[in-house]
């Protein structure tokens, strides 16, 4: 549509083929909404799902000094948020707890794991659904003197 406006002032718009057919199409859809012909619109609105872990963290056991990873997965919409929690203390990103998500969610506590750490760990994923979670346990072992440390890892194996 093109809307010229002349030296005496007015208005006068002209139409390209283009723009009737759409003006056309236009009038066709208000005649069939206003007659009850027109089609039903489907709306593209996905269905509401709590949080469901998939993946569930496991117990962990380690040797002082080494790192303790825990990890789930979890599904819902929305998306859920997850957060994790020691010993019922929620856990923030920092240099002994290192938090990351590439599809699974993973908790790492770093910087030397000792024995006084063997701890509860939750997983809580929450959305407007709904919300679930799941615990596991951190065991620390103390390292002994005298065997080396893939002794020691045979040793609680058995």
């Amino acid at each position: 549509i093109c809307v010229m406006v002349k030296s005496s002032g007015r208005k006068e718009i002209s139409m390209t083929k283009k723009s009737k057919r759409g003006l056309q199409r236009i009038e066709e859809l208000e005649r069939m909404a206003h007659e009850g012909a027109l089609p039903a619109v489907a709306l593209d609105q996905k269905e509401k799902q709590k949080p469901e872990l998939v993946l569930v963290p496991e117990p962990a056991r380690v040797l002082e000094g080494e790192t303790a990873r825990f990890r789930c997965r979890v599904t819902g919409y929305p998306m859920p948020k997850v957060n994790w929690y020691l010993n019922g203390q929620l856990i923030r990103k920092s240099k002994r707890f290192r938090l990351r998500y590439d599809g699974i969610y993973y908790l790492d506590i770093v910087d030397y794991v000792t024995s006084d750490d063997s701890a509860s760990i939750m997983v809580k994923a929450v959305n407007i659904a709904g919300e679930t979670s799941s615990h596991a346990f951190l065991f620390t072992l103390e390292t002994s003197t005298g065997c080396t440390q893939t002794e020691r890892l045979t040793f609680f194996l058995y």
